[in-house]
């Protein structure tokens, strides 16, 4: 598992000599608490352990969790089903669950970009939700996956569970961008909501995200003004909503363009 010139001293300390032999040796797999306090005494973290672990090259893993975080709502349909395809047959390869979960999710929103129908992508994604809310922690992987999931919850999960998300990013906030996760938490409540016509009732979270969206993605910034424009529209209040929609698209058109 780790070089053989380290010095057992050095890299074992806390731990039998037998114990640490044996993890050096390929013997025994360390437990997670071993593995992570043999990386305290060499300086090293976990992320920096497994790149180099790959011969320092991002896993594959890691290559597909980057991929779906950065194809998001893609309009690019073969790019979709591409990254789909990707994850199920790693999923199925290596028997891993999170990444499968991340296919199904996947799989729910090119149904809801591409055929705009939210029965059958609440019907692909409905396995992966009955796994998480058994689940008693969520992992990175997890968080990812119910927060591009989220038009799935009912509103009295809603209630029960977002508490359990915010709480969630949170304690990942070492490795997720904070800001970025809670503006897309906020804007993914908000689409959940709003696919079930509750338009007033995602008002507060688009509030929320158009509040640290402003410093963080100007173009994201202008995109949810304009769908608070058409919250306040469905409101009534004509006026304001007219107001910030001619805004948003004059920015988001001047920021096109440079």
């Amino acid at each position: 598992m780790l070089q053989k010139k380290i010095k057992t001293k050095d890299a074992g300390d806390g731990l039998s000599r037998t114990k640490y032999y044996n993890i050096e040796n390929d013997i025994t797999q360390p437990t997670y608490d071993d593995l992570l306090l043999i990386l305290k005494n060499l300086n090293m973290d976990v992320v920096e352990f497994e790149f180099i672990r790959n011969n320092k090259q991002t896993s594959e893993r890691v290559q597909l969790l980057n991929r779906f975080q950065s194809h998001g709502h893609s309009l690019k349909a073969q790019k979709g089903r591409k990254l789909v395809e990707d994850l199920k047959k790693y999923g199925e390869q290596h028997n891993d669950t999170q990444i499968l979960n991340l296919g199904l999710v996947l799989d729910a929103i090119n149904i809801l970009t591409f055929d705009e129908d939210l029965k059958k992508a609440n019907a692909v994604v409905e396995p992966v939700w009955k796994r998480l809310k058994s689940q008693e922690n969520w992992l990175l992987y997890d968080i990812i996956a119910l927060n591009n999931m989220l038009y799935h919850l009912t509103e009295e999960e809603f209630q029960i569970y977002l508490p359990k998300l915010f709480e969630s990013v949170e304690s990942y906030e070492g490795i997720l961008d904070s800001k970025r996760a809670t503006v897309l938490v906020n804007v993914n409540i908000a689409y959940g909501l709003r696919q079930k016509h509750k338009f007033s009732e995602s008002k507060p979270f688009l509030e929320e995200a158009i509040k640290h969206a402003e410093s963080y993605n100007l173009v994201m910034y202008y995109d949810l003004l304009y769908k608070l424009a058409e919250v306040l529209y469905v409101e009534g209040e004509r006026g304001e909503a007219n107001r910030l929609a001619i805004e948003s698209i004059d920015m988001l058109v001047s920021l096109k363009k440079k």
